[in-house]
């Protein structure tokens, strides 16, 4: 199930990027709505995925990925968003 939740995020998120590009030299910015949607799922994906981690270092494996890695790629890609959404839709 969890692993199901995860595709859904990450095909919200490629959705979300492929459709602000209406050709190759054109792009539009997202707006508001669009924005709170990419926020809200790189945020879950990113304590999805920290989650993961916790619960394999509790069964003794030594994943590949350190604890908060995650967190501070998605921290990075928060930032991107906002460059990429309309200064009117910021506040």
């Amino acid at each position: 199930m969890l692993l199901t939740k995860l595709r859904c995020y990450k095909h919200l998120l490629l959705y979300l990027i492929l459709n602000i590009y209406k050709n190759k030299y054109d792009m539009t910015k997202f707006n508001g709505m669009e924005r709170m949607l990419i926020k809200e799922a790189l945020k879950n994906h990113a304590l999805n995925l920290e989650a993961e981690i916790e619960v394999a270092v509790l069964k003794g494996k030594n994943p590949i990925f350190a604890k908060g890695f995650f967190t501070m790629h998605i921290k990075h890609l928060l930032v991107k968003v906002d460059e990429l959404t309309r200064k009117k839709d910021l506040t």
